[in-house]
């Protein structure tokens, strides 16, 4: 099965170790998120790092961890729904 993930659930789960960064992390789901996806990480980095509390370090790791089980959509291929 294939599920488009939305940024505000990618960010709670680096925000806490839950139910959802489980899922994440567990599942057979074929997760995938569009490109902006990380633009609105980074515009939103500061309380992500702020609400977790964990370093730099640690932040980095759980998000290369979760996207690791992300599928990223470039733009070009799903621009055209949007018409």
């Amino acid at each position: 099965m294939r599920l488009v993930i939305d940024t505000n659930i990618i960010i709670s789960s680096l925000i806490s170790n839950s139910k959802r960064r489980y899922i994440l992390m567990n599942s057979n789901i074929e997760f995938i998120a569009p490109e902006y996806t990380f633009t609105e990480l980074l515009k939103h980095s500061d309380i992500i790092k702020k609400k977790s509390k964990l370093t730099s370090e640690d932040l980095q790791y759980v998000m290369d961890m979760l996207f690791s089980r992300i599928t990223i959509y470039p733009k070009d291929e799903y621009a055209d729904c949007y018409v």
